[in-house]
C-alpha cells in the first residue's frame, strides 16, 4: 500500500477503481440497478466534487505554496519552475475550472435546477409599457425610447409605443448614419413623436466613445422635453 502512494500514477489509479467499486457497491446494493436520474445525477456529483477539488486544490498550491516559495528557490533553478511546473499546473487549473462548471451544469439540468420553478430558476418579472409610463410620469419624467432600431420590426413597436403614453425615440445618436437618421426622423414625425437622442456616453476608453454633447437633439426637443416634464411634476 505505501509503495502505492507513494506513486502518483498509481494513487491515481486506485482511486478511479475503488470509485468504480463504490458506484457499483451502492446501486447494486439496492437490486434495482438502472441507468436512470439517481444514477446521473450520483455520477455528475461525484465527477463535480472530483473537479472543484482539483480546481481549488491547485489554486492554493499557486497561491499558498509555489509563489511564496520562489523567493526561496536558488536562482539556477528557477527557470525550471517557470518552463516546467508553472505551465503544467496552469494547464491542469484550467481543464479543472473548466470540468467543475460543466458537471455542475449537467448536474444542474439533471436535477431540474435549471428548469421553469427549479432552484436556479430567477423569476423575471415584467411590467406592460402603460405601467412603464406610470412610474416615470410618477418620477416626474417624461417616457422616450433609447436605440429603436435594436427592436425586432421596430417601428411597429414604436407605433404601439405612441399609443401608450410615449413622448419620443432616439434619433439623433453618433452611430445612426444620414440615411438611418432621415427615416427615423420621417417616422416621428408620422407619429408625432419627438426626435429624441444623445452621445450615449459610457466613459473614457470605451470601444465607441462619444463625449458627452457630441451628439443630440436640436435644442427645441431639450424645451419640449422639458416642458412635459414640468407639466408632469406640476400635475397633483
Amino acid at each position: 500500500m505505501v509503495s502505492i502512494l507513494q506513486s502518483l500514477s498509481k494513487t491515481i489509479h486506485l482511486s478511479i477503481v475503488l470509485a468504480i467499486l463504490l458506484f457499483l457497491g451502492l446501486f447494486f446494493a439496492g437490486g434495482d440497478f438502472a441507468f436512470d436520474q439517481l444514477f446521473w445525477s450520483w455520477l455528475f456529483r461525484y465527477l463535480h466534487v472530483l473537479a472543484g477539488v482539483m480546481w481549488i486544490g491547485l489554486l492554493w498550491y499557486l497561491n499558498f505554496v509555489q509563489i511564496p516559495s520562489m523567493p526561496k528557490i536558488p536562482d539556477d533553478q528557477k527557470p525550471a519552475i517557470g518552463k516546467v511546473i508553472a505551465p503544467a499546473v496552469l494547464f491542469w487549473f484550467r481543464w479543472a475550472a473548466l470540468a467543475t462548471l460543466l458537471t455542475g451544469l449537467t448536474l444542474a439540468h439533471i436535477n431540474g435546477y435549471l428548469n421553469d420553478g427549479g432552484l436556479a430558476d430567477v423569476s423575471r418579472p415584467r411590467i406592460s409599457m402603460e405601467r412603464a409610463v406610470e412610474l416615470i410620469s410618477n418620477a416626474n419624467g417624461v417616457a422616450v425610447l433609447a436605440h429603436p432600431i435594436y427592436a425586432t420590426d421596430y417601428e411597429k413597436v414604436l407605433d404601439t409605443l405612441s399609443n401608450v403614453g410615449f413622448v419620443g425615440f432616439e434619433v439623433h445618436y453618433a452611430n445612426f448614419n444620414t440615411s438611418l437618421r432621415t427615416k427615423l426622423l420621417a417616422t416621428a414625425d408620422r407619429l408625432n413623436l419627438l426626435p429624441c437622442g444623445g452621445s450615449d456616453y459610457h466613459g473614457t476608453g470605451t470601444s465607441a466613445e462619444h463625449l458627452p454633447g457630441s451628439a443630440g437633439p436640436p435644442e427645441s426637443v431639450v424645451n419640449e422635453l422639458k416642458r412635459l416634464a414640468k407639466a408632469t411634476s406640476d400635475k397633483p
